[in-house]
């Protein structure tokens, strides 16, 4: 074509021609690895979607990868710092108490009126304080499709503490509003912002009264 390769993009080609020997899973392990390498610059390897692309177009291994699964790598979701718990229940069913019993101190209002609660995150921090609405959007992604509900921004906290009770340390709590039959309303859609909350959590503990 007449147009020089980049050395990054030589590199690139003698790398995965080193690989004809592995298995596919070494393979695999070892791309992941070459991934997340500071030193490349080229701008079409900065996520795994296109770095997946570019390996089915060098590499014979990967050349009858199915489209599907470049897809299921571009959902790839980013790692979190901690293990996310998410509570649901009943109204009054003792989420916030469960969650202060956990970390020791009385971080959440037990028997909170409807028209105040909200969604609160607990988590390890350096200092006891509280973040409220966009600030705590910003500062944790995995909860970003829930704060774009309607209303839901407004009743995003995030509560600190210092607490070194139990495995803390390793968990954040998000708090839901309670479940109602419907004869009382929240300021939003406390059922979607749940699904939402749910599909970024690692486990879900259900209360019932």
């Amino acid at each position: 074509s007449g147009v020089s390769k980049s050395a990054a993009t030589k590199a690139f080609e003698k790398e995965l021609s080193a690989l004809e020997g592995q298995t596919l899973l070494q393979k695999i392990l070892t791309e992941i690895r070459n991934l997340y390498r500071s030193d490349s610059d080229e701008d079409d390897l900065n996520d795994l979607c296109s770095y997946a692309e570019k390996l089915c177009k060098f590499c014979n291994a990967f050349k009858n990868m199915q489209s599907s699964s470049l897809t299921r790598v571009s959902n790839i979701k980013e790692p979190k710092d901690r293990i996310t718990c998410l509570l649901v229940g009943n109204h009054s069913a003792g989420k916030s108490s469960f969650a202060n019993w956990y970390v020791g101190e009385k971080i959440q209002a037990e028997s909170v009126a409807i028209e105040t609660a909200g969604i609160t995150i607990i988590r390890k921090g350096k200092s006891r304080m509280s973040w409220k609405g966009a600030q705590s959007a910003w500062a944790f992604p995995h909860i970003a499709n829930a704060a774009k509900l309607g209303g839901v921004l407004d009743y995003l906290n995030v509560e600190f503490t210092t607490s070194n009770e139990r495995a803390f340390r390793l968990i954040e709590f998000i708090d839901t509003p309670g479940l109602t039959d419907g004869t009382l309303k929240y300021p939003f859609d406390v059922d979607e912002a749940i699904c939402a909350l749910a599909e970024e959590a690692d486990l879900i503990l259900f209360f019932l009264d």
